[in-house]
């Protein structure tokens, strides 16, 4: 009985969230359709590299605090405020030197002063996420329903602003800094559900703040190295080639970040019941272990083939023609959708079990100093594929100069 009532969250959990993910997947790639198509290959490239920085600088303002969060709230219920309060609070914290870094960074650089304010604007972003920690417990408790509706509301409002400013002829900083508002309505949504699934009182408990903190800075370390192994590859592009050459390559990575939405579905129900079943119920936590990592396995497997086969016309039929350097750049990065399926099973196991300790941080520091490695050198081939080409011609079309007889 308790097996079916099991299945039966599952089930429902993830329906709610595979529904949302599907409708969010639509809207996105319409949202992606739109701008690509108003802003341009060089525009849509400096857009994109606005969320790059907004990425970069998110693995600080949220320091490894989500996944702790979540175990947490699944394992003990009754300190749900204590948690609460602490992961907002902590958020807060981070975001300032999140907003910080991103702040000098675009210092540095040799952006429009008009652009690096709009970037600014978005990392504010940071500050109003803090209260994605409302989600955290919903998404603990299996309470799908809302995390789906929260993100179908947030691509909903982004489509609105995104067709209203195309329609009001808006530049592409009005378009960046846009995102903040929508995001506080999001936050918002998520604060008033679960005021009206169960009472949400602050309560500031120094202790379980500090033991958060504890249990989430390797997570946090790792997370910074992930986002390297993830996005350095835009930045690197950005620096040799320009933001044109960014644009190309957002249209490729795009359906990546897509596909990878399908990996958090299976773990967004999962990760919860491996955080309940550890250490009670080794058993039923190996077995569950076990289905989480055939059904990873298999669906990256499916991603990756489906973007190999159908990587040109997914190119041509959401960006546009001007996008067709993509088509290549789609191909290679589908090949990894498996191993990234995989690594997300085990970092889930790991923060579940309590083991991310040492042996995580080398993990993820082995995978991101491998990603740099592979992203080098296929920036590398790709900006000098012409002149490979040219040096292979020639090596082909060389003969060996004929051997002369030795004089007599």
């Amino acid at each position: 009985m308790a097996s079916d009532r099991t299945k039966a969250r599952i089930f429902s959990n993830t329906a709610w969230l595979t529904a949302g993910t599907i409708v969010n997947t639509l809207i996105g790639l319409y949202i992606t359709r739109a701008l690509a198509r108003y802003l341009g290959v060089a525009d849509y490239g400096l857009y994109t590299l606005a969320f790059v920085y907004l990425n970069f600088t998110a693995v600080i303002a949220n320091f490894g605090f989500d996944p702790i969060l979540l175990r947490e709230a699944a394992r003990d219920k009754e300190g749900t405020g204590a948690l609460l309060t602490a992961g907002i609070v902590l958020k807060f914290l981070f975001a300032v030197p999140a907003l910080a870094a991103g702040a000098a960074y675009l210092l540095a650089r040799d952006f429009p002063p008009g652009y690096a304010a709009a970037v600014v604007c978005l990392l504010l972003t940071h500050f109003v996420s803090a209260f994605d920690t409302y989600e955290v417990v919903h998404r603990a408790r299996l309470w799908g329903g809302t995390p789906a509706m929260a993100s179908v509301l947030f691509q909903a409002l982004t489509l609105g602003v995104v067709l209203w400013g195309r329609a009001r002829g808006w530049p592409l900083e009005w378009l960046i800094a846009s995102h903040l508002l929508v995001r506080a309505a999001r936050a918002g949504f998520l604060y008033l559900r679960l005021r009206a699934q169960m009472a949400v009182r602050w309560r500031w408990d120094r202790g379980r703040a500090l033991f958060i903190l504890r249990e989430s800075w390797v997570i946090g370390l790792t997370g910074i190295l992930w986002v390297i192994y993830f996005r350095v590859d835009t930045l690197m592009l950005e620096w040799m080639k320009g933001p044109e050459a960014v644009g190309q390559y957002a249209a490729a990575y795009k359906f990546v970040e897509l596909s990878l939405l399908g990996s958090g579905l299976l773990i967004a129900s999962l990760g919860p019941l491996l955080a309940e079943r550890w250490p009670a119920n080794p058993a039923g936590f190996g077995r569950l272990f076990q289905q989480t990592v055939d059904y990873m396995g298999a669906a990256g497997a499916l991603v990756a083939g489906t973007l190999l086969v159908f990587s040109a016309d997914l190119i041509r039929f959401i960006f546009s023609p001007s996008f067709a350097e993509a088509v290549s750049m789609l191909r290679v990065l589908a090949l990894a959708a498996p191993v990234i399926y995989l690594a997300n099973t085990f970092g889930h196991v790991m923060v579940a079990t309590g083991a991310q300790g040492s042996g995580f941080l080398t993990t993820r520091v082995t995978a991101a100093g491998g990603g740099v490695l592979a992203a080098g050198l296929l920036l590398f081939f790709l900006a000098r594929r012409r002149h490979l080409a040219e040096l292979v011609q020639q090596l082909r079309s060389r003969r060996p100069a004929p051997i002369e007889a030795p004089p007599a």
